[in-house]
Protein backbone atom coordinates (compact mmCIF):
# COMPACT_ATOMS: atom_id res chain seq x y z
CA UNK A 1 0.00 0.00 0.00
CA UNK A 2 1.07 3.66 -0.90
CA UNK A 3 2.18 5.87 1.88
CA UNK A 4 -0.18 8.55 0.46
CA UNK A 5 -2.44 8.32 -2.59
CA UNK A 6 -3.86 11.63 -3.65
CA UNK A 7 -6.42 10.44 -6.18
CA UNK A 8 -8.45 12.87 -8.19
CA UNK A 9 -8.58 15.68 -5.65
CA UNK A 10 -10.21 19.39 -5.96
CA UNK A 11 -11.48 21.81 -3.68
CA UNK A 12 -14.34 24.17 -4.36
CA UNK A 13 -17.74 24.25 -5.48
CA UNK A 14 -18.83 27.04 -7.58
CA UNK A 15 -15.37 28.40 -8.45
CA UNK A 16 -12.83 25.10 -7.74
CA UNK A 17 -9.92 26.33 -5.79
CA UNK A 18 -7.56 23.23 -7.72
CA UNK A 19 -8.72 20.07 -9.41
CA UNK A 20 -7.38 16.95 -10.63
CA UNK A 21 -4.76 16.60 -8.22
CA UNK A 22 -3.07 12.94 -8.56
CA UNK A 23 -0.23 12.16 -6.23
CA UNK A 24 1.53 8.77 -5.15
CA UNK A 25 4.05 8.75 -2.34
CA UNK A 26 5.88 4.99 -2.16
CA UNK A 27 9.28 5.92 -1.09
CA UNK A 28 11.38 8.79 -0.39
CA UNK A 29 9.93 11.00 -2.91
CA UNK A 30 10.33 14.70 -2.75
CA UNK A 31 7.91 16.38 -4.28
CA UNK A 32 7.44 20.42 -4.82
CA UNK A 33 4.43 21.88 -5.36
CA UNK A 34 3.96 24.96 -7.40
CA UNK A 35 1.15 27.22 -7.97
CA UNK A 36 0.36 31.20 -8.36
CA UNK A 37 -0.51 32.54 -5.00
CA UNK A 38 -4.13 31.97 -4.68
CA UNK A 39 -4.00 28.33 -6.36
CA UNK A 40 -4.60 26.37 -3.05
CA UNK A 41 -1.16 25.51 -1.50
CA UNK A 42 -1.90 25.91 1.37
CA UNK A 43 -5.42 24.30 1.57
CA UNK A 44 -3.85 21.47 0.30
CA UNK A 45 -1.63 21.04 2.97
CA UNK A 46 -4.66 21.45 5.44
CA UNK A 47 -6.49 18.43 3.48
CA UNK A 48 -2.93 16.61 3.79
CA UNK A 49 -3.42 17.11 7.38
CA UNK A 50 -7.44 16.40 8.11
CA UNK A 51 -7.89 19.87 8.86
CA UNK A 52 -10.24 20.54 5.45
CA UNK A 53 -12.28 17.85 3.77
CA UNK A 54 -11.50 17.41 0.11
CA UNK A 55 -14.98 18.75 -2.35
CA UNK A 56 -13.79 15.85 -5.06
CA UNK A 57 -12.01 12.53 -4.78
CA UNK A 58 -10.27 11.02 -2.06
CA UNK A 59 -6.51 11.47 0.02
CA UNK A 60 -5.52 8.19 1.67
CA UNK A 61 -2.99 7.90 3.96
CA UNK A 62 -1.28 4.16 5.42
CA UNK A 63 -2.48 3.78 8.60
CA UNK A 64 -0.74 5.31 11.76
CA UNK A 65 1.68 7.30 9.44
CA UNK A 66 2.94 10.25 11.32
CA UNK A 67 2.94 13.18 9.44
CA UNK A 68 5.24 16.38 10.12
CA UNK A 69 3.92 19.66 8.99
CA UNK A 70 6.26 22.92 8.88
CA UNK A 71 4.25 25.89 8.61
CA UNK A 72 4.92 29.38 7.52
CA UNK A 73 4.66 31.08 10.68
CA UNK A 74 6.13 30.30 14.23
CA UNK A 75 3.11 29.25 16.99
CA UNK A 76 2.67 31.92 19.33
CA UNK A 77 3.00 29.68 22.48
CA UNK A 78 6.57 29.07 21.01
CA UNK A 79 7.72 32.54 20.90
CA UNK A 80 8.60 32.93 24.73
CA UNK A 81 10.27 29.28 24.42
CA UNK A 82 14.75 29.46 23.62
CA UNK A 83 15.38 28.03 20.74
CA UNK A 84 16.78 24.78 22.21
CA UNK A 85 13.80 24.48 24.60
CA UNK A 86 11.36 25.19 21.45
CA UNK A 87 13.25 22.08 20.12
CA UNK A 88 13.28 19.36 23.19
CA UNK A 89 9.13 20.07 23.13
CA UNK A 90 9.02 17.20 20.70
CA UNK A 91 10.36 15.11 22.84
CA UNK A 92 7.67 13.86 25.55
CA UNK A 93 8.58 14.13 29.22
CA UNK A 94 8.93 10.73 29.98
CA UNK A 95 11.77 9.97 27.16
CA UNK A 96 13.81 13.24 27.84
CA UNK A 97 16.67 11.71 29.87
CA UNK A 98 17.35 8.89 27.28
CA UNK A 99 16.79 10.84 24.09
CA UNK A 100 18.17 14.33 25.47
CA UNK A 101 21.90 13.92 23.39
CA UNK A 102 19.26 13.95 20.18
CA UNK A 103 18.91 17.91 20.60
CA UNK A 104 22.32 18.83 20.44
CA UNK A 105 23.12 16.30 17.88
CA UNK A 106 20.65 17.51 15.30
CA UNK A 107 21.47 21.19 16.14
CA UNK A 108 24.92 20.44 15.21
CA UNK A 109 23.62 18.96 12.26
CA UNK A 110 21.85 22.52 11.54
CA UNK A 111 25.16 24.27 12.52
CA UNK A 112 23.10 25.91 14.93
CA UNK A 113 25.71 28.37 16.80
CA UNK A 114 25.77 27.84 20.32
CA UNK A 115 25.59 31.20 21.32
CA UNK A 116 21.80 30.92 19.48
CA UNK A 117 20.38 27.93 21.02
CA UNK A 118 19.68 29.74 24.66
CA UNK A 119 18.57 32.82 23.04
CA UNK A 120 14.35 33.23 23.18
CA UNK A 121 12.64 32.32 19.79
CA UNK A 122 10.82 35.96 19.91
CA UNK A 123 14.30 37.82 19.42
CA UNK A 124 15.95 35.45 16.61
CA UNK A 125 15.25 36.04 12.77
CA UNK A 126 12.38 34.57 11.04
CA UNK A 127 15.25 32.10 9.50
CA UNK A 128 16.54 30.93 13.23
CA UNK A 129 12.63 30.10 14.06
CA UNK A 130 12.71 27.94 11.26
CA UNK A 131 14.97 26.04 12.06
CA UNK A 132 14.12 25.55 15.33
CA UNK A 133 10.62 24.33 14.19
CA UNK A 134 12.40 22.41 11.90
CA UNK A 135 14.57 20.59 14.63
CA UNK A 136 11.58 20.38 16.75
CA UNK A 137 9.27 18.27 14.01
CA UNK A 138 12.06 16.13 13.12
CA UNK A 139 12.33 14.56 16.60
CA UNK A 140 8.66 13.80 16.41
CA UNK A 141 10.53 11.26 14.10
CA UNK A 142 7.76 11.71 11.04
CA UNK A 143 7.59 9.17 8.26
CA UNK A 144 6.55 11.77 5.94
CA UNK A 145 7.33 15.53 5.85
CA UNK A 146 5.18 18.30 4.27
CA UNK A 147 7.32 21.89 4.26
CA UNK A 148 5.55 24.70 3.66
CA UNK A 149 7.62 27.66 2.17
CA UNK A 150 10.84 26.21 3.98
CA UNK A 151 12.77 29.31 2.46
CA UNK A 152 11.00 31.99 3.59
CA UNK A 153 13.19 34.28 5.89
CA UNK A 154 16.20 31.79 5.11
CA UNK A 155 19.69 33.52 3.90
CA UNK A 156 21.80 32.10 1.53
CA UNK A 157 23.55 30.05 4.65
CA UNK A 158 20.70 28.55 5.96
CA UNK A 159 19.52 27.55 2.74
CA UNK A 160 22.78 25.68 2.31
CA UNK A 161 22.41 24.23 5.10
CA UNK A 162 18.37 23.36 4.83
CA UNK A 163 19.52 21.63 1.20
CA UNK A 164 21.94 19.90 2.91
CA UNK A 165 19.96 18.63 5.69
CA UNK A 166 17.37 17.13 3.23
CA UNK A 167 20.19 15.72 1.23
CA UNK A 168 21.33 13.71 4.45
CA UNK A 169 19.68 13.41 7.18
CA UNK A 170 16.32 13.42 5.31
CA UNK A 171 17.27 11.49 2.33
CA UNK A 172 15.12 8.70 3.23
CA UNK A 173 12.12 10.68 4.24
CA UNK A 174 9.30 11.77 1.84
CA UNK A 175 8.84 14.71 1.88
CA UNK A 176 6.11 17.28 -0.38
CA UNK A 177 7.74 20.95 -0.30
CA UNK A 178 5.68 23.71 -1.06
CA UNK A 179 8.11 26.89 -2.77
CA UNK A 180 8.62 29.74 -5.00
CA UNK A 181 12.12 29.33 -5.07
CA UNK A 182 13.23 27.94 -8.60
CA UNK A 183 16.64 26.92 -7.54
CA UNK A 184 15.67 25.32 -4.13
CA UNK A 185 13.54 23.42 -6.00
CA UNK A 186 15.38 21.90 -8.34
CA UNK A 187 18.23 20.97 -6.14
CA UNK A 188 15.86 19.02 -3.32
CA UNK A 189 13.13 17.64 -5.53
CA UNK A 190 13.12 15.01 -7.64
CA UNK A 191 9.21 15.48 -8.84
CA UNK A 192 6.98 18.41 -9.46
CA UNK A 193 2.89 18.92 -9.27
CA UNK A 194 1.93 21.88 -10.44
CA UNK A 195 -1.75 23.14 -8.55
CA UNK A 196 -4.05 24.63 -10.76
CA UNK A 197 -7.83 25.42 -10.76
CA UNK A 198 -8.18 23.13 -13.52
CA UNK A 199 -6.10 19.91 -15.27
CA UNK A 200 -3.41 20.29 -11.90
CA UNK A 201 -0.23 18.17 -13.77
CA UNK A 202 2.21 16.05 -11.91
CA UNK A 203 6.06 15.48 -13.54
CA UNK A 204 8.67 13.63 -12.26
CA UNK A 205 11.09 15.87 -12.58
CA UNK A 206 12.09 18.48 -10.55
CA UNK A 207 11.00 22.29 -11.26
CA UNK A 208 13.51 23.46 -14.12
CA UNK A 209 12.92 20.47 -16.68
CA UNK A 210 9.10 20.12 -15.26
CA UNK A 211 7.50 23.82 -15.70
CA UNK A 212 9.32 23.36 -19.84
CA UNK A 213 7.58 19.77 -20.10
CA UNK A 214 4.00 21.63 -18.34
CA UNK A 215 4.34 24.80 -21.21
CA UNK A 216 5.01 22.10 -23.87
CA UNK A 217 1.63 20.04 -23.13
CA UNK A 218 -0.17 23.27 -22.41
CA UNK A 219 1.21 24.29 -26.07
CA UNK A 220 0.07 21.23 -27.29
CA UNK A 221 -3.66 21.14 -25.68
CA UNK A 222 -4.02 24.73 -26.96
CA UNK A 223 -3.25 23.41 -30.60
CA UNK A 224 -5.95 20.62 -29.66
CA UNK A 225 -8.74 22.61 -28.91
CA UNK A 226 -7.79 24.70 -31.85
CA UNK A 227 -8.31 22.22 -34.19
CA UNK A 228 -11.57 20.75 -32.44
CA UNK A 229 -12.43 24.31 -32.60
CA UNK A 230 -12.44 24.74 -36.06
CA UNK A 231 -14.09 21.34 -36.51
CA UNK A 232 -16.97 22.64 -34.55
CA UNK A 233 -17.41 25.72 -36.23
CA UNK A 234 -17.18 23.95 -39.42
CA UNK A 235 -20.66 21.71 -38.28
CA UNK A 236 -22.26 24.87 -36.95
CA UNK A 237 -22.22 26.28 -40.35
CA UNK A 238 -23.35 23.41 -41.79
CA UNK A 239 -26.04 22.89 -39.62
CA UNK A 240 -27.12 26.90 -40.04
CA UNK A 241 -26.89 26.09 -43.66
CA UNK A 242 -29.14 22.75 -43.64
CA UNK A 243 -31.53 24.79 -41.39
CA UNK A 244 -31.81 27.75 -43.75
CA UNK A 245 -32.78 25.06 -46.34
CA UNK A 246 -35.15 22.97 -44.39
CA UNK A 247 -37.19 26.34 -43.31
CA UNK A 248 -36.92 28.17 -46.77
CA UNK A 249 -37.68 24.66 -48.98
CA UNK A 250 -39.65 22.69 -46.23
CA UNK A 251 -36.96 20.11 -46.71
CA UNK A 252 -37.48 16.98 -43.52
CA UNK A 253 -34.21 15.52 -44.51
CA UNK A 254 -32.40 19.02 -44.96
CA UNK A 255 -33.95 19.67 -41.16
CA UNK A 256 -33.24 16.21 -39.92
CA UNK A 257 -29.51 16.58 -40.91
CA UNK A 258 -29.53 19.82 -39.24
CA UNK A 259 -30.48 18.68 -35.92
CA UNK A 260 -28.11 15.79 -36.22
CA UNK A 261 -25.06 17.97 -37.03
CA UNK A 262 -26.04 20.31 -34.06
CA UNK A 263 -26.15 16.81 -31.66
CA UNK A 264 -23.10 16.08 -33.02
CA UNK A 265 -21.90 20.00 -32.30
CA UNK A 266 -23.03 19.52 -28.53
CA UNK A 267 -21.22 16.08 -27.85
CA UNK A 268 -17.42 17.48 -29.51
CA UNK A 269 -18.06 20.74 -26.93
CA UNK A 270 -18.44 18.08 -24.23
CA UNK A 271 -15.04 16.25 -24.80
CA UNK A 272 -13.61 18.87 -26.30
CA UNK A 273 -9.73 19.32 -24.83
CA UNK A 274 -9.53 21.46 -21.24
CA UNK A 275 -7.66 24.58 -21.77
CA UNK A 276 -6.15 25.62 -18.28
CA UNK A 277 -5.67 29.41 -18.77
CA UNK A 278 -5.31 31.79 -15.79
CA UNK A 279 -6.37 35.36 -15.35
CA UNK A 280 -4.86 38.09 -15.70
CA UNK A 281 -2.18 39.06 -12.56
CA UNK A 282 0.35 42.03 -13.90
CA UNK A 283 3.46 42.71 -12.12
CA UNK A 284 4.74 45.76 -13.54
CA UNK A 285 6.77 48.73 -12.99
CA UNK A 286 7.28 52.11 -14.35
CA UNK A 287 10.23 54.30 -14.31
CA UNK A 288 9.61 58.32 -14.38
CA UNK A 289 13.65 58.75 -15.93
CA UNK A 290 16.12 60.89 -14.82
CA UNK A 291 18.58 62.79 -16.19
CA UNK A 292 21.03 62.59 -13.22
CA UNK A 293 23.87 60.27 -13.59
CA UNK A 294 24.59 59.41 -10.02
CA UNK A 295 21.93 59.39 -7.95
CA UNK A 296 23.25 58.30 -4.50
CA UNK A 297 26.74 58.87 -2.99
CA UNK A 298 28.05 58.12 0.15
CA UNK A 299 31.03 59.61 1.87
CA UNK A 300 32.55 57.94 4.84
CA UNK A 301 29.75 56.28 5.93
CA UNK A 302 28.92 53.78 8.85
CA UNK A 303 25.88 51.52 8.91
CA UNK A 304 25.27 50.62 12.47
CA UNK A 305 23.05 47.74 13.83
CA UNK A 306 19.29 49.11 15.65
CA UNK A 307 21.59 48.83 19.21
CA UNK A 308 24.15 51.16 17.50
CA UNK A 309 27.08 48.65 16.54
CA UNK A 310 29.05 49.26 13.67
CA UNK A 311 28.32 46.68 11.06
CA UNK A 312 29.59 48.39 7.93
CA UNK A 313 31.63 51.18 7.01
CA UNK A 314 31.71 52.56 3.58
CA UNK A 315 34.33 55.06 2.84
CA UNK A 316 33.18 55.77 -0.60
CA UNK A 317 29.83 54.61 -2.88
CA UNK A 318 28.41 55.74 -6.08
CA UNK A 319 24.85 53.97 -7.18
CA UNK A 320 24.61 55.57 -10.51
CA UNK A 321 20.97 55.64 -13.24
CA UNK A 322 20.52 52.18 -14.30
CA UNK A 323 22.70 50.16 -11.95
CA UNK A 324 20.85 46.86 -10.30
CA UNK A 325 23.00 46.53 -7.37
CA UNK A 326 22.79 43.28 -5.52
CA UNK A 327 23.96 43.44 -1.86
CA UNK A 328 25.43 40.38 -0.70
CA UNK A 329 26.69 38.77 2.60
CA UNK A 330 26.03 36.42 5.42
CA UNK A 331 23.85 36.81 7.57
CA UNK A 332 23.41 39.63 10.07
CA UNK A 333 26.16 41.62 8.49
CA UNK A 334 24.12 44.41 8.40
CA UNK A 335 22.43 44.03 4.63
CA UNK A 336 18.72 45.36 5.58
CA UNK A 337 20.15 47.85 7.46
CA UNK A 338 22.07 49.27 4.67
CA UNK A 339 18.83 48.81 2.65
CA UNK A 340 16.92 51.11 5.70
CA UNK A 341 19.82 53.55 5.78
CA UNK A 342 19.43 54.68 1.97
CA UNK A 343 15.35 54.63 2.77
CA UNK A 344 15.98 57.00 5.57
CA UNK A 345 18.03 59.34 3.65
CA UNK A 346 15.83 59.83 0.97
CA UNK A 347 13.15 59.89 3.59
CA UNK A 348 14.73 63.33 5.13
CA UNK A 349 17.38 64.61 2.61
CA UNK A 350 18.73 66.85 5.01
CA UNK A 351 19.77 64.14 7.93
CA UNK A 352 20.93 62.00 5.08
CA UNK A 353 23.79 64.63 3.60
CA UNK A 354 24.85 65.55 7.42
CA UNK A 355 24.88 61.07 7.67
CA UNK A 356 27.29 61.31 4.74
CA UNK A 357 24.60 60.04 1.69
CA UNK A 358 23.89 62.70 -0.56
CA UNK A 359 20.12 61.57 -3.16
CA UNK A 360 20.00 64.08 -6.14
CA UNK A 361 16.99 66.17 -5.82
CA UNK A 362 15.29 64.13 -8.86
CA UNK A 363 15.29 60.46 -7.35
CA UNK A 364 11.45 59.53 -6.39
CA UNK A 365 11.78 56.17 -4.69
CA UNK A 366 9.95 52.68 -4.13
CA UNK A 367 10.46 51.08 -1.45
CA UNK A 368 9.51 47.37 -0.15
CA UNK A 369 10.52 45.82 3.09
CA UNK A 370 10.85 42.15 3.59
CA UNK A 371 8.13 42.66 6.61
CA UNK A 372 5.77 44.90 4.63
CA UNK A 373 5.58 47.25 7.42
CA UNK A 374 4.51 50.26 4.83
CA UNK A 375 0.81 48.53 4.87
CA UNK A 376 -1.69 49.60 7.29
CA UNK A 377 -3.65 46.35 8.53
CA UNK A 378 -6.85 47.61 9.75
CA UNK A 379 -7.26 49.05 6.15
CA UNK A 380 -8.58 47.80 2.75
CA UNK A 381 -7.04 47.36 -0.17
CA UNK A 382 -9.70 49.52 -2.32
CA UNK A 383 -9.16 52.41 0.14
CA UNK A 384 -4.92 52.35 0.74
CA UNK A 385 -4.81 52.52 -2.86
CA UNK A 386 -7.80 55.60 -2.71
CA UNK A 387 -5.72 56.87 -0.14
CA UNK A 388 -2.71 57.55 -1.69
CA UNK A 389 -3.74 58.23 -5.35
CA UNK A 390 -7.27 59.60 -5.07
CA UNK A 391 -8.50 57.64 -7.92
CA UNK A 392 -12.10 56.76 -8.53
CA UNK A 393 -13.72 53.58 -7.53
CA UNK A 394 -13.81 51.97 -10.37
CA UNK A 395 -10.15 52.76 -11.53
CA UNK A 396 -9.44 51.09 -8.21
CA UNK A 397 -11.68 48.59 -9.00
CA UNK A 398 -9.66 47.59 -12.67
CA UNK A 399 -6.35 48.57 -10.58
CA UNK A 400 -7.05 45.21 -8.11
CA UNK A 401 -8.10 43.00 -10.57
CA UNK A 402 -4.90 43.58 -12.66
CA UNK A 403 -3.17 43.01 -10.26
CA UNK A 404 -4.78 39.99 -9.45
CA UNK A 405 -7.35 40.67 -7.05
CA UNK A 406 -10.67 39.14 -7.16
CA UNK A 407 -13.39 41.45 -6.67
CA UNK A 408 -14.20 40.12 -2.95
CA UNK A 409 -10.94 40.84 -1.66
CA UNK A 410 -11.60 44.49 -2.25
CA UNK A 411 -12.68 45.63 0.75
CA UNK A 412 -11.07 42.77 2.83
CA UNK A 413 -8.76 44.46 6.07
CA UNK A 414 -5.02 44.17 4.19
CA UNK A 415 -4.32 41.98 7.69
CA UNK A 416 -6.56 39.34 6.18
CA UNK A 417 -5.14 38.64 2.93
CA UNK A 418 -2.33 36.31 2.17
CA UNK A 419 1.13 37.31 2.39
CA UNK A 420 1.40 37.07 -1.37
CA UNK A 421 -1.50 39.42 -1.65
CA UNK A 422 0.02 41.85 0.46
CA UNK A 423 2.80 41.89 -1.85
CA UNK A 424 1.56 42.60 -4.89
CA UNK A 425 -0.68 45.28 -3.05
CA UNK A 426 2.67 46.88 -2.59
CA UNK A 427 4.25 46.24 -5.94
CA UNK A 428 1.20 47.88 -7.37
CA UNK A 429 1.62 51.11 -5.23
CA UNK A 430 5.17 51.47 -6.20
CA UNK A 431 4.40 51.17 -9.92
CA UNK A 432 1.70 53.61 -9.29
CA UNK A 433 4.45 55.69 -8.17
CA UNK A 434 6.43 55.94 -10.76
CA UNK A 435 9.97 55.53 -8.89
CA UNK A 436 13.27 55.92 -10.59
CA UNK A 437 14.53 54.20 -7.88
CA UNK A 438 14.12 50.98 -6.04
CA UNK A 439 15.37 50.33 -2.90
CA UNK A 440 13.85 45.86 -2.47
CA UNK A 441 14.41 43.90 0.67
CA UNK A 442 13.53 40.23 -0.34
CA UNK A 443 11.39 41.18 -2.60
CA UNK A 444 10.28 37.73 -3.94
CA UNK A 445 9.35 36.41 -0.45
CA UNK A 446 5.47 34.77 -0.76
CA UNK A 447 5.53 35.89 -4.17
CA UNK A 448 4.55 32.56 -6.72
CA UNK A 449 7.01 32.21 -9.45
CA UNK A 450 5.18 33.80 -12.02
CA UNK A 451 4.82 37.03 -10.66
CA UNK A 452 8.36 36.51 -9.83
CA UNK A 453 9.41 36.41 -13.43
CA UNK A 454 7.49 39.47 -14.14
CA UNK A 455 8.87 41.56 -11.77
CA UNK A 456 12.34 40.33 -13.59
CA UNK A 457 11.49 40.88 -16.74
CA UNK A 458 9.64 44.69 -15.30
CA UNK A 459 12.62 45.31 -14.23
CA UNK A 460 15.33 44.81 -16.24
CA UNK A 461 12.98 46.22 -19.44
CA UNK A 462 12.39 49.71 -17.94
CA UNK A 463 16.03 49.88 -16.93
CA UNK A 464 15.13 50.44 -13.56
CA UNK A 465 17.73 51.66 -10.79
CA UNK A 466 17.99 49.19 -7.86
CA UNK A 467 19.49 48.09 -4.23
CA UNK A 468 18.55 45.39 -3.89
CA UNK A 469 18.63 41.99 -0.96
CA UNK A 470 17.66 38.73 -1.91
CA UNK A 471 18.14 35.10 -0.87
CA UNK A 472 16.46 33.98 -4.32
CA UNK A 473 19.40 32.78 -6.29
CA UNK A 474 17.23 32.58 -9.47
CA UNK A 475 16.08 35.91 -8.86
CA UNK A 476 19.66 37.97 -7.96
CA UNK A 477 21.49 36.44 -10.95
CA UNK A 478 19.02 37.27 -13.61
CA UNK A 479 18.02 40.46 -12.26
CA UNK A 480 21.58 42.46 -10.81
CA UNK A 481 24.20 43.63 -13.34
CA UNK A 482 26.61 44.74 -10.47
CA UNK A 483 27.22 42.83 -7.20
CA UNK A 484 28.50 44.27 -3.85
CA UNK A 485 29.61 41.67 -1.26
CA UNK A 486 29.81 42.41 2.82
CA UNK A 487 33.19 40.86 4.08
CA UNK A 488 34.78 42.10 7.15
CA UNK A 489 32.81 44.95 7.91
CA UNK A 490 33.37 46.84 4.29
CA UNK A 491 31.97 46.77 0.47
CA UNK A 492 33.92 44.50 -2.12
CA UNK A 493 33.16 44.24 -5.79
CA UNK A 494 32.17 40.94 -7.11
CA UNK A 495 32.04 39.93 -10.56
CA UNK A 496 28.98 37.83 -10.22
CA UNK A 497 27.26 35.94 -7.27
CA UNK A 498 28.90 32.70 -7.96
CA UNK A 499 32.03 33.37 -6.36
CA UNK A 500 29.97 34.50 -3.38
CA UNK A 501 27.70 31.33 -3.25
CA UNK A 502 30.77 29.17 -3.35
CA UNK A 503 32.32 30.74 -0.53
CA UNK A 504 29.28 29.71 1.72
CA UNK A 505 29.00 26.48 0.32
CA UNK A 506 25.79 26.75 -1.32
CA UNK A 507 24.83 25.20 -4.77
CA UNK A 508 24.65 27.11 -8.06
Amino acid sequence: MSMLLVSDVGYGYSTPLFEEVNLRIDRAEKVGIVGINGAGKSTLVKCLRGELEVTRGSITMQRGLKVAVLDQHTPEYLLGCGFKECVATAIPQGEMESRSWQISYLLDQLEVPEAIRERPMAQLSGGWQRFALLARAWLDEPQLWVLDEPTNFLDLEKMAMLERWIADAGRDTPMLIVSHDRRFLDNVTEQTLFLRSSNSRLYPHSYSRAVQLLAADDAAAESRREREQQQIDRLKRSAHHLRQIGNNKHSDTALKRSMQLSKRVEQLEKVSTPIHREAARDIRLANRGTHAQVLVTFENVVIASPRGDPLIHIPKLEIRQGERIAVLGRNGVGKSQLIERIHRAICDREEGKAGGISVTPSVTYGYLDQMLTQLPHGCSAANYVNSLFGFPLNRVTSLLVGAGFKLDTHDREIATLSAGQRVRLLLLVLRLTEPNFYLLDEPTNHVDIEGQEQLESEIIEHKATCVLVSHDREFTERVANRFIAVRNQRLVELESAASFYREIGIAT
